[in-house]
């Protein structure tokens, strides 16, 4: 299975069924070191994936719409992802 079908798959996971295990298999698939992912980060994401607007965004919206993931395979530049912002590199280095 191809990175992206994964992180797909780990993500429909997490958002349709939010356990700490669902979230913690997702969120340790963003990680360079899975070790370091603490417990307080995956308690926040099971609180806000089992938020009931949260459900109903997920439920509601329109995947193919807000693909992220195909998306970021098409990016020409490194980025490096930091919590909810996307941090792009500085220019020149």
């Amino acid at each position: 299975m191809s990175g992206q079908n994964r992180l797909q798959e780990l993500t429909r996971d997490a958002t349709g069924t939010p356990t700490k295990e669902t979230i913690r298999k997702r969120m340790e698939w963003l990680f360079h070191d899975p070790k370091i992912l603490p417990d307080e980060l995956v308690d926040i994401r099971l609180k806000i994936y089992n938020d009931p607007a949260m459900q109903y965004v997920l439920n509601t919206r329109d995947r193919s719409v807000y693909n992220l993931i195909e998306k970021i395979l098409k990016l020409q530049a490194p980025i490096l992802f930091s919590g909810r912002r996307i941090i792009p590199p500085v220019l020149g280095r």
